[in-house]
């Protein structure tokens, strides 16, 4: 079993980690091609149609990761087909939203460009809504090589997309209509493969109406508590952006650029831990579960820690080699954002998830949701971007904070025991170490790419030496890691 966990967690975390650099490679492309002002407005749609789809997904495909593997196979069938109904009624409520409420758009953004952008922006946010479960059955199936061919096929259609359409017509509003070409695109391959593998025939024989409503118990606070959490997240962005222009908004999109390799170990890690926690949550295993949620820490923190560490290191270099000089006021408000990553490597909400605590997280994105919006208001109109980047950076501290709190309760767990406290500083100390090695390449006059190179593989090589030497990791796990990125 942790064998077969292991190799779920490095195929997910590969396909994951390929899809995001190519992706990454989009905003570095796009802001050479467009102004500021028009890279902005590209950001203000994008923000509407993450936001709005994420509110109106309502957390169904969440769902999976509960359900999935305590259920027959019959009730998977109707888990798969009711969640595609729940979404395609959300999705329509969504689109009719944007498209008949649209004169709204533009002041929230304080942009009256993005009224031309509402049509392409609705079809978005409902394709986006349909074709949300994909990845998340796939992966409660096990299909790690199907995950990471998803992954990266769509990532280079998406971006050759969007890059496509702007080069050829130089029009935002035509860059938004092939991104809800792209959703549409996803949500027929979707459509297709549960068609072929989950029949509706079978389905509508043995419906059972009070598994329906199993899910909506479960969902509805998840639900909630996701559309609380979403404006909690985004708050910023919105009252930013409707108090300022979108050349200081594009600033901020920039600011918030989140490190590939530790974006991506969240969802590859959790997503496969988190149904295995989900069985001991069902169990009553008490002393299983705070293993496996040690266990995420452990892996989080040993890729965490020492890449947030470098990156507050090379900031600067980091920000103006990816997005030019224009954006080097970024790279300040990166460092700050960087900070989150440390209590989100404490996987805060796994726990609570996997054994239903679905109306205690409700609770917590109230509370947060209520701070975010007070801190929102009362820094950004002041203090802009500096002022959204602290307000974000407090409330996402305050929810892991009361989020770890209750897990200690859940767990029964003695102050001394929440967290693998030892290894977190072991990797710290080691991490620190390392650091001193590339310290005085700041004093050298070199170019960026350069000096990223020469600092990146000498405070890496430090680390994984330091690592080994420490048996924090052993050699058999990085031939692993090898052997699959040579299959791919």
């Amino acid at each position: 079993m942790a064998s077969s966990i292991k190799k779920q967690v490095i195929s997910l975390f590969i396909g994951k980690f390929m899809s995001m650099l190519i992706l990454i490679l989009l905003p570095v492309v796009l802001v050479r091609l467009m102004e500021k002002l028009d890279y902005g407005l590209y950001q203000q749609g994008i923000l509407i149609i993450n936001s709005v789809g994420a509110i109106f997904a309502f957390g169904i495909s969440s769902s999976f990761y509960y359900f999935f593997n305590i259920i027959n196979i019959k009730e998977k069938k109707q888990l798969i087909w009711q969640s595609g109904f729940l979404l395609l009624i959300l999705a329509i409520i969504s689109s009719f939203i944007l498209i008949f409420f649209n004169e709204y758009l533009s002041l929230i953004v304080s942009n009256v460009e993005i009224l031309q952008l509402v049509l392409p922006i609705g079809l978005s946010v409902f394709f986006f809504i349909l074709s949300d479960p994909i990845e998340h059955l796939l992966i409660v199936e096990k299909k790690s090589k199907a995950v990471i061919l998803l992954l990266i096929i769509q990532s280079v259609i998406k971006a050759s997309l969007i890059i496509f359409a702007f080069t050829k017509f130089d029009s935002i509003a035509v860059v938004f209509w092939f991104i809800s070409f792209f959703y549409a695109l996803k949500f027929a391959f979707y459509l297709f493969y549960i068609s072929q593998n989950y029949r509706i025939i079978d389905v509508f024989i043995n419906w059972d109406n009070s598994f329906l409503f199993r899910q909506l118990k479960f969902t509805y606070p998840l639900g909630l508590g996701n559309i609380v959490g979403v404006i909690g997240e985004k708050i910023d962005k919105f009252i930013l952006s409707a108090n300022f222009n979108s050349s200081d908004f594009a600033m901020y999109s920039v600011a918030q650029f989140r490190l590939p390799i530790i974006s991506l170990i969240f969802p590859a890690v959790s997503n496969v831990l988190g149904p295995q926690i989900a069985v001991c949550g069902k169990e009553g295993d008490l002393i299983k579960a705070k293993i496996y949620w040690h266990k995420i820490i452990e892996k989080f923190s040993l890729v965490i820690i020492p890449f947030v560490m470098y990156s507050i290191f090379s900031a600067r270099e980091l920000i103006t080699l990816l997005y030019t000089i224009k954006y080097i006021e970024a790279a300040y408000l990166y460092q700050i954002f960087l900070f989150t990553f440390f209590i989100q490597m404490l996987s805060r909400g796994i726990i609570l998830h996997s054994f239903g605590y679905t109306k205690y997280i409700f609770k917590v994105k109230i509370i947060v949701f209520i701070c975010s919006i007070l801190l929102s208001f009362l820094l950004i109109p002041s203090y802009g971007i500096y002022g959204a980047t602290f307000s974000y950076v407090f409330v996402f501290y305050l929810s892991g904070i009361i989020q770890v709190g209750k897990t200690k309760a859940i767990l029964n767990l003695k102050l001394r025991e929440l967290l693998p406290f030892s290894y977190i500083i072991k990797v710290t100390v080691i991490s620190l170490l390392s650091l001193t090695v590339v310290i005085p390449f700041k004093f050298f006059r070199i170019n960026d790419f350069l000096f990223l190179s020469l600092t990146f593989v000498l405070f890496f090589t430090s680390i994984i030496f330091l690592f080994l030497h420490k048996g924090l990791i052993k050699k058999e796990k990085i031939t692993t890691i090898i052997e699959k990125v040579k299959i791919w």
